[in-house]
């Protein structure tokens, strides 16, 4: 069965923060051993590594556009939060995904959510709430 993730998403940044933001991914794509230690505790505020992100980034007036089929979603969100740490931006970054099947199954459709701020990020799974509001439905 083939299962797909989309999202695309918009981050409001000047052209010089998005040229940062690149400069950076471009970083985080490196192989550890090629890397420099100027991130790092950038990287370590967000608490990990990025192995393959699986998403690309593309220059917008006024904002940094990010999509992906198959994304790492915590990549994308600790992506985003290390731009906010790192320019201070007190704003939050909303983003969505789908999740499809090549055919209708069950379990083949679905999404979520998450907002993404310089101190925080919220995370909401369509699955996972449906089910715990069936389950706390069913034996209340």
């Amino acid at each position: 069965m083939d299962y797909y993730t989309e999202t695309s998403l918009e981050v409001p940044l000047s052209q010089e923060e998005q040229d940062w933001a690149i400069e950076f991914l471009d970083y985080l794509l490196l192989e550890p051993e090629n890397r420099l230690p100027e991130y790092d505790d950038l990287i370590a505020a967000v608490g990990g590594e990025y192995l393959e992100p699986g998403f690309g980034v593309g220059k917008q007036e006024g904002y940094l556009w990010i999509k992906g089929e198959h994304p790492d979603l915590e990549a994308i969100a600790n992506f985003i939060q290390c731009i906010l740490i790192h320019f201070n931006k007190d704003i939050a970054v909303g983003f969505q995904w789908a999740n499809t099947a090549g055919r209708p199954i069950p379990d083949g459709f679905g999404g979520g959510a998450c907002v993404v701020t310089k101190n925080e990020q919220d995370w909401l799974n369509t699955a996972e709430w449906a089910s715990t509001r069936v389950w706390e439905h069913n034996h209340s």
